[in-house]
């Protein structure tokens, strides 16, 4: 094996392990608006758990994809915005973003919808499939 292959694994596994996180990509998302407070945070990803959101935040400054800034306000308060990383991250998911189209879920009984960036593969391979 060589070891181009276990580089891109490594990383890919690392990057699962942070992006996979519930909110975590809404978080990065949320704040390529803009810096914000977590009340308005919670609010942009669709009122998270407190304890997740705090959890992911935490995770993503770990990682350098966001900052905390404390305001000097009373009472005090912190303000998270995207650092670099997290702004070069934003560009890649709205390109991702870019690709994506949705595809009526015909083989299931419920009202989905699939995500998908070759609506006509998918619906060729859910009309094999299912």
């Amino acid at each position: 094996m060589s070891t181009g292959a276990a580089d891109w694994r490594d990383s890919l596994t690392a990057l699962h392990g942070t992006l996979s996180g519930k909110y975590a990509l809404h978080v990065v998302r949320a704040l390529a608006d803009g810096p914000a407070r977590f009340g308005d945070l919670r609010e942009a990803v669709g009122d998270a758990p407190e304890k997740t959101l705090s959890r992911r935040l935490r995770e993503l400054r770990c990682r350098g994809f966001i900052r905390r800034d404390l305001v000097p306000s009373s009472p005090p308060s912190a303000e998270y915005r995207l650092t670099d990383e997290g702004d070069r991250l934003v560009a890649l998911l709205r390109g991702l973003e870019a690709e994506v189209e949705y595809v009526d879920c015909t083989a299931c009984d419920d009202d989905c919808r699939v995500a998908t960036v070759d609506a006509d593969a998918t619906e060729r391979a859910l009309a094999e499939e299912c």
